[in-house]
């Protein structure tokens, strides 16, 4: 500790010595010759406002005491209480590294050395003088803006950040503080700022708020918040106040304003915004969604169907397309995923849900994982087949871009009968999003284009063709994943109708490589690869296995 523990030694001996420690509290007392109305052991662990002080001392000790933890220097003041007059010091205790660590309070009684002088009132008088003086002050920088000294005028952009601007209409000349500069972004004195760079500098969309000299001319003070284009391309807000200026006519000779930068204010207020916007979106959802959830799972009446979605609003007695939309992270893998990255995959599909929901292509909602979208055709212009997979398409592509760490699979389910089928429908949609996310052919898959994959929809919760499929394909699989070999995918070459020449090829293996794989493959599974049954029916187990993995979110 410092020596200041012993400081109060000397002429005008203290009457009351206490420490404090740096939240307020009084840790000990080291002297008392004032009655504190209250035992040691009351006084101490207390604050000032504990301690029953008035009102007006409570804030000046309070004050006076945050200085020296600001300043970490000594401060003194003066008080005036029940007709008698006191100094106060407060002396910051530091340790051997320089860090405060307590204050030290010293109380000296001043009233006879200030009748011994015939002084008025100090501590009146002094607390008056420091109000006028705070009051000035505040004056003084309100004066400032408003004369637009420019001494003055820099003085107070340092002090509250304000940029400054003057147009001299007459002229054509306009000034801007070195602030107002570092406004729009720029440097300093970087160079002459004129009416149209201004102009550009402006966000398209909000130049009409920005008054033209006509609108000031008849409005002595405008007041206005817009955007700006920034060097880099970013966005900015400003908040513009400006005055007018007139000659003896009654003519405009002047503009001269200041504004302020209040991007983070309209950021957390678009923020604020958005999580309001988004939580009424998402309570909708949650209703529209258990609504139509129930029609898709549980088995109604098509009377009932068409009734209850009229009652939501949707018009049965038109043509509709349905597309299912499958979203998964790319930046996160099947196995050991943190706690923290599925809250941002769940935030990103989220994202993507809104942003869909904004675009008012149709109704949405979820169902499970995936994301519904029933368009009416009536409304559109997707009526065909490939309108409907060019329409999915411009959708993957628009995800894409906006977020890049989305990966985007779309079932498209075709135009629906009238009235609208909505079980049917749905079931077309997600079945071809289903063999989307299975083949990695297209993005975007039509129910009329996954052949097969029908048949196979048809038995994939067969027991028998299950368990037929395991005893082809799985096995085959679980050889691969044992062995560290790779014959399943030469396998699914061959059903492509690839000759062993391309198959080595794709596989850059030599062709006796890819011979010998096939007849391991044949002795493997006891099948013949040359026959077309052995390989429809291998194609099909494929189809059906594919399948299994995605129902049990392994694609994903």
């Amino acid at each position: 500790m410092s020596d200041n523990r012993t400081a109060y030694n000397g002429d005008n001996m203290p009457i009351l010595v206490t420490r404090w420690d740096c939240t307020g509290h009084a840790v000990n007392i080291l002297y008392n010759d004032l009655n504190l109305g209250m035992l040691p052991n009351e006084f101490l662990g207390k604050n000032f406002r504990e301690l029953g002080l008035e009102q007006q001392i409570y804030e000046k000790c309070q004050h006076y005491f945050n200085r020296v933890l600001v300043t970490t220097q000594k401060t003194a003041f003066q008080l005036h209480s029940r007709m008698r007059d006191y100094q106060v010091s407060f002396l910051p205790e530091c340790n051997s590294d320089g860090e405060m660590e307590t204050v030290l309070g010293i109380v000296r009684d001043m009233t006879g050395e200030q009748k011994a002088k015939g002084e008025l009132d100090i501590t009146n008088r002094k607390s008056l003088e420091i109000e006028l003086k705070e009051r000035t002050e505040q004056l003084e920088k309100v004066n400032d803006l408003l004369t637009a000294g420019y001494t003055k005028v820099k003085m107070a952009a340092q002090i509250a950040k304000l940029g400054y601007f003057e147009w001299d209409i007459a002229n054509g000349e306009i000034y801007w503080s070195d602030e107002q500069y570092r406004n729009f972004g720029y440097s300093p004195q970087e160079f002459i700022p004129t009416r149209a760079f201004i102009r550009s500098r402006i966000h398209p969309d909000d130049r009409e708020r920005v008054y033209t000299t006509d609108k000031v001319s008849r409005k002595r003070h405008v007041e206005s918040q817009f955007r700006i284009i920034r060097p880099d391309g970013s966005v900015g807000w400003l908040c513009a106040r400006s005055k007018s200026v007139m000659d003896e006519r009654g003519c405009l000779v002047k503009i001269c304003g200041i504004t302020q930068d209040i991007t983070e204010q309209r950021q957390t207020e678009d923020r604020i915004h958005r999580v309001e916007k988004d939580l009424i979106f998402t309570n909708q959802l949650y209703s529209r969604s258990a609504y139509l959830n129930k029609l898709l799972v549980n088995s109604y009446s098509a009377e009932y169907i068409t009734k209850a979605l009229n009652e939501f609003g949707i018009e049965t007695k038109a043509a509709h397309c349905c597309f299912v939309v499958q979203l998964t992270d790319k930046s996160i893998s099947t196995a050991e995923t943190p706690d923290y990255t599925v809250s941002a995959r769940i935030t990103g599909k989220q994202a993507v849900l809104v942003w869909l929901a904004e675009k008012e292509l149709g109704w949405i909602w979820k169902f499970n994982e995936d994301i519904v979208l029933l368009i009416t055709l009536t409304d559109s212009n997707i009526d065909s087949k490939q309108s409907q997979i060019e329409f999915a398409n411009r959708l993957i592509g628009e995800i894409a871009t906006i977020f890049p760490h989305i990966c985007v699979k779309i079932g498209i389910s075709g135009t629906s009968s009238i009235p609208i089928d909505f079980r049917d429908i749905y079931e077309k949609a997600n079945r071809a999003a289903v063999v989307a996310a299975s083949i990695d052919c297209s993005p975007a898959v039509h129910c009329d284009d996954i052949g097969i994959y029908e048949v196979a929809f048809q038995l994939l919760h067969d027991k028998n063709t299950c368990g037929l499929v395991q005893n082809t394909i799985g096995r085959l699989a679980e050889y691969d994943q044992t062995r560290g070999s790779n014959l399943l995918f030469t396998l699914e070459l061959i059903l492509e109708n690839m000759s062993l020449k391309v198959v080595s090829q794709k596989l850059f293996i030599h062709h006796n490589t890819a011979i010998w794989r096939k007849r391991r493959i044949e002795s493997f599974l006891g099948m013949s690869l040359d026959k077309m049954e052995t390989k429809v029916l291998l194609i099909l187990y494929l189809k059906i296995w594919k399948l299994q993995k995605a129902e049990t979110g392994e694609n994903r």
